[in-house]
């Protein structure tokens, strides 16, 4: 997938929100203003980019999550553009 397909207006909402820890579908649709059907065609498409992770939770309550997401490890997009030089690169970061 190509990272510009990534970086869409909802995606990038979807991992605001998720900066601040795990959140279910529900939770990030109402957080978003959109529909959750939306919201998991998204995720899923994070999580196939290594974004996002998914946790199952035990629950049988109806109404209460059954799967969290949460963001994955440290990532970067860079662009950089001089005359002669159009560069852009997504790097995993890594602690030193």
């Amino acid at each position: 997938m190509e990272q510009e397909t990534l970086f869409t207006s909802s995606k990038w909402d979807i991992l605001k929100c998720l900066e601040a820890g795990k959140k279910s579908p529900l939770d990030l649709a109402k957080e978003t203003n959109t529909s959750v059907a939306n919201i998991s065609q998204q995720l899923r498409l994070l999580e196939l980019a290594g974004f996002v992770k998914s946790e199952r939770i035990s629950n049988r309550d109806k109404g209460l999550p059954r799967i969290l997401y949460s963001v994955t490890e440290n990532h970067s997009y860079i662009v950089a553009s001089t005359p002669g030089f159009v560069e852009k690169r997504f790097l995993k970061l890594m602690d030193y």
